[in-house]
């Protein structure tokens, strides 16, 4: 029975976390997610700067959550030289 509920739990926290994932292809993307105040996470090409995430956090609020080692579902993002990375705010 444990076993059911821990699958149970896992497949909804999966399928909020895919609902509540948009992908962005630039800053301009993931700065309008944000001004819209929407929420969520925000996959974003990512170039290891410092200075995407500041601009980020100071236009937006929301911060770098996370830089996923499976990148698989967000291949469309991938891009030489960068890293898929998730922003969002802290509620």
């Amino acid at each position: 029975m444990l076993a059911d509920v821990q699958r149970s739990l896992f497949q909804q926290a999966l399928e909020f976390r895919t609902a509540n994932t948009v992908l962005a292809s630039s800053k301009a993307d993931v700065l309008a997610h944000f001004a819209a105040d929407k929420r969520g996470f925000v996959a974003v090409p990512w170039d290891g700067s410092a200075a995407f995430e500041a601009e980020v956090k100071e236009r937006t609020g929301a911060t770098l959550r996370c830089v996923p080692f499976d990148t698989a579902r967000f291949a469309d993002l991938e891009r030489p030289g960068h890293r898929v990375a998730l922003f969002a705010r802290s509620y």
